[in-house]
């Protein structure tokens, strides 16, 4: 399936990806779910699901709570096995089956087949994760190959904690998915990453971080004396469904340009509000976040 242990192919990113029409759910609260921690159970149809077979269709419809489950793509597409080994398993290894975004921008190959073993240039100097991950960030500071391209320092920092307060609140789920462990037949639908979305929300998310501009409808301007003000990382999450059918490019721009606008720049106080907001997620990709991590660990430790 893959050229190589770690890598994915090229990928070519279609604009079949259409994205159309606010389809928002109701929140879901800390409180809002069963009495053993699980988020209520709902029917939810991905929209990223034309491949998948019925039966794998039917589990993870069981699983998915209240979200997409194709929205995995967000909570794994920067986890290494430093993050792996801290939050999850600490007998990670590089061998995880969890698919990342190639931080190397420049590389052939936008997605890694596995989380790799990031380590930054002064490792030693340092005791905690977060200095460590943050000496790897700020040391290719300047670098608009490295990571998500046209964010500044502050929000490269930003992210990397935002993607800590994920993992904290996915493990929270895993902890207590490991007290009733799913079975085999769920866990082969979990990592059927081809045919259950994580992968198609995985690329768009790549594309999103590589090429900003061919998300963002083309009647955006940017002025080529300074830096983009396009950023390109935060994909509403209400835009990823996914319209094969009835692909329509001028309305996708049209959409995208109404309901995408570009992040604004972390530069103050009010703008802080809005990235505070961005950057919440629910019990229910939480749970779904958990689910794919434990079964990608159960896979790595049969190996």
């Amino acid at each position: 399936m893959f050229p190589s242990k770690h890598l994915f192919g090229i990928i070519v990113i279609p604009f079949m990806l259409a994205l159309v029409t606010n389809t928002e759910q109701s929140p879901i609260s800390d409180g809002d779910h069963m009495g053993n921690g699980k988020p209520q159970d709902a029917d939810v149809v991905d929209p990223a699901w034309s491949t998948l077979n019925e039966s794998c269709a039917r589990i993870l419809r069981q699983n998915a709570k209240r979200a997409p489950f194709s929205m995995v793509g967000h909570g794994i597409h920067s986890l290494t096995v430093r993050d792996l080994r801290r939050f999850f398993d600490p007998l990670a290894t590089e061998i995880n089956f969890i698919p990342t975004i190639n931080r190397d921008l420049a590389a052939d190959y936008p997605l890694l087949q596995h989380a790799p073993d990031l380590k930054s240039p002064d490792e030693e100097m340092f005791v905690t994760d977060a200095m460590k991950a943050i000496d790897l960030s700020l040391s290719h500071m300047g670098d608009l190959n490295w990571d998500i391209k046209h964010f500044s320092p502050l929000e490269n920092v930003v992210h990397i904690f935002h993607m800590e307060e994920v993992w904290a609140r996915a493990q929270k789920q895993f902890e207590i998915i490991k007290k009733a462990p799913p079975s085999a037949e769920t866990c082969a639908c979990v990592m059927d990453i081809e045919n259950n979305g994580v992968f198609k929300f995985l690329r768009f998310t790549a594309l999103a971080i590589r090429e900003p501009m061919l998300i963002y409808g083309g009647g955006m301007k940017m002025d080529s004396d300074k830096k983009s003000d396009l950023l390109g990382y935060y994909i509403p999450y209400y835009v990823y469904k996914y319209h094969f059918k009835n692909f329509n490019a001028a309305n996708r721009e049209t959409f995208l340009k109404e309901k995408n606008d570009a992040m604004p720049r972390l530069t103050n106080a009010d703008v802080w509000k809005k990235w505070k907001k961005l950057g919440c997620t629910s019990v229910a990709e939480d749970y779904n976040n958990a689910l794919f991590i434990y079964c990608a660990i159960e896979k790595s430790h049969q190996k």
